[in-house]
């Protein structure tokens, strides 16, 4: 099933924890490869319902990058997530996740300033903001091993690593795997 608004996406995951369902939520930029694939599969894996999020996310790309150019499929996207038995695909547009009056940010201070951050300002602000916003429209857990989080954002490898560390933070269960995308 495909869902485009945050309001259902979020009623469908409380209904989840209610039933007790372990999920497995994998964010994705979309133009999905091999490396999604996998993180989708552990999350088959480790899960009883598995949830991918497809959303170019305009705040971590600079005045002079691709944000336009970047390559955007839904219909191929959501036949390989069906593929891989994705229970749920969320697919907001940009308007559902900032809205018309979004000005609050999340800046993780050290990692905004390097990395790809270093020639990239402003992109790990974007990054740290839509995972915060995923995160909470996907309600947090009962208890650790509620809700497992498999977790690559879009192409970069590095921005699999602010991932787990912003998840890290809130699930300490060590059976929770993080996986990184390899530089093709």
């Amino acid at each position: 099933e495909i869902i485009n608004r945050k309001q259902r996406m979020a009623s469908i995951a409380r209904k989840l924890r209610r039933e007790s369902k372990t999920v497995g939520f994998v964010p994705t930029m979309g133009a999905l490869h091999g490396g999604h694939v996998a993180l989708v599969k552990e999350a088959r894996r480790m899960s009883d319902i598995v949830i991918a999020s497809i959303f170019v996310n305009p705040a971590q790309f600079g005045a002079n990058e691709d944000f336009e150019l970047y390559p955007r499929d839904l219909t191929a996207d959501a036949a390989m997530l069906a593929e891989y038995e994705v229970d749920y695909v969320f697919a907001p547009d940009t308007e559902e996740i900032y809205g018309p009056d979004f000005s609050t940010h999340v800046y993780v201070e050290g990692l905004s300033e390097t990395l790809e951050g270093a020639s990239r300002p402003g992109h790990f602000r974007g990054v740290a903001t839509v995972v915060t916003i995923l995160l909470k429209i996907i309600p947090e857990p009962r208890k650790e091993t509620d809700y497992l989080v498999i977790g690559t954002l879009a192409t970069f490898a590095s921005l699999a690593m602010l991932f787990v560390v912003l998840i890290t933070t809130v699930f300490k269960d060590s059976s929770a795997l993080f996986l990184k995308r390899k530089k093709d």
